[in-house]
């Protein structure tokens, strides 16, 4: 039996390839059995990835272990923000901070982003992106502290430069590690790499296969019969 079937946006059908989306064609004539096929397609291949994630099961729980590591460690580097200082010739504002090393990685340089709090504020849009080169001080390895260390706020940050930051009765800050930016002493960046395929690409392909056959069977259902 042949059914119209409206041509779906996104749907993916290989059989609309021939006619739907192409000027002046919006219907197309298909089989419920073409729709039906599809549909096992998308059903295989979720089966077939599915059986390829769990053979990869030791590859990426040791690929998450890894991570995992790196980011317990990464996250041992503390900073405690001293206030801003006046940077006369860019005319912009810098931030003093001390920045300890309790991993036990030497770190050669870093990045991180801090928000800027005025008074008794609870929340601020004053983020701004800060990097820490430390090659000039010997670089910053395992147990050391390196104080009154400062870093420009940069010609994006605009809002580190307000009257209303320079009139403020009070200011603080909050400092967040970018754990991707942290490089050793030999210019390596610290967190391991993922190797491919990840878990999460195993997923995504799960998950388009599913919305595929979620909009096959909705396409199925509004069959018109003729």
């Amino acid at each position: 039996m042949r059914f119209r079937l409206w041509c779906t946006v996104g749907l993916g059908l290989a059989i609309f390839l021939a006619g739907c989306g192409g000027k002046g064609v919006d219907k197309k004539l298909v089989t419920d059995s073409e729709a039906d096929a599809y549909i096992a397609r998308h059903t295989s291949r979720i089966a077939s990835t599915t059986a390829e994630l769990a053979q990869n099961a030791e590859r990426l729980a040791n690929d998450e272990l890894q991570i995992k590591i790196a980011t317990e460690e990464l996250a041992k580097i503390t900073f405690e923000p001293i206030g801003l200082k006046r940077d006369d010739f860019f005319r912009r504002s810098e931030l003093e901070y001390t920045v300890h090393n309790g991993s036990k990685y030497d770190i050669s340089s870093l990045g991180f982003d801090a928000w800027l709090f005025v008074d008794d504020e609870e929340r601020s849009g004053r983020k701004c992106r800060f990097s820490g080169y430390y090659q000039y001080h010997n670089g910053l390895p395992q147990g050391k502290t390196l104080k009154n260390m400062s870093t420009s706020s940069g010609f994006d940050c605009r809002t580190w430069d307000t009257l209303e930051v320079k009139n403020a009765k009070k200011l603080f800050f909050r400092i967040d590690l970018d754990p991707q930016s942290v490089k050793d002493f030999a210019e390596k960046t610290i967190m391991p790499t993922l190797s491919i395929p990840t878990r999460s690409s195993y997923e995504q392909s799960i998950k388009r296969s599913e919305e595929a056959i979620a909009k096959a069977m909705a396409a199925k259902a509004s069959l018109v019969m003729e």
